[in-house]
């Protein structure tokens, strides 16, 4: 019997659109909190668009501590800053990472 013929069961093509969603929920989540946390100076969009370095893109010293505050808050997780922060620079790395951390599961 296969997944989609089980009762309830949730085909592969499914699960793996749902986690797309989710992860592109989690990649606008975080641009709006780093786009706040620059009181807008880096527009939400320009952060989606350009997908690489905060850097590069406007995101000053400031607002990334501001940042680091807003993901702490929001999501209710830590951010070690003892260890390598290079994924803190890199927008996909810090979305990745905090996806690994289980920030935005279940809460929609």
């Amino acid at each position: 019997m296969t997944a989609a013929a089980r009762p309830g069961a949730t085909p592969r093509a499914a699960t793996g659109a749902a986690r797309h969603r989710g992860h592109d929920a989690l990649r606008h989540r975080v641009a709006a909190l780093v786009s706040r946390s620059s009181d807008g100076e880096v527009a939400t969009e320009e952060i989606l668009n350009a997908g690489g370095s905060l850097t590069a893109v406007g995101v000053t010293s400031l607002t990334f501590l501001r940042l680091i505050d807003a993901l702490e808050e929001d999501f209710g997780i830590v951010l070690d800053l003892d260890g390598p922060v290079l994924m803190l620079d890199d927008f996909d790395d810090l979305v990745r990472h905090l996806a690994e951390q289980g920030a935005g599961r279940g809460d929609g």
